[in-house]
């Protein structure tokens, strides 16, 4: 049995580089191409879902 390690974790708050717009982490994906996460967000009143890589985030928590 494999165990990976997330960048991260599920409802964690981060923020989408491209669109420089807050989301929130609500699914985790590992396949071939990478890991992905499922990012909600509001968009001009609509909420959307994305799966995104780890390079489109950046952490909204503080780090300890």
């Amino acid at each position: 049995m494999n165990s990976k390690t997330f960048d991260f974790d599920l409802e964690q708050k981060v923020k989408i580089v491209e669109i420089n717009r807050p989301g929130i982490v609500t699914g985790l994906l590992f396949e071939g191409s990478g890991t992905q996460y499922r990012i909600q967000y509001w968009d001009c009143a609509c909420r959307k879902t994305e799966w995104l890589y780890a390079f489109e985030l950046e952490s909204l928590e503080k780090q300890q």
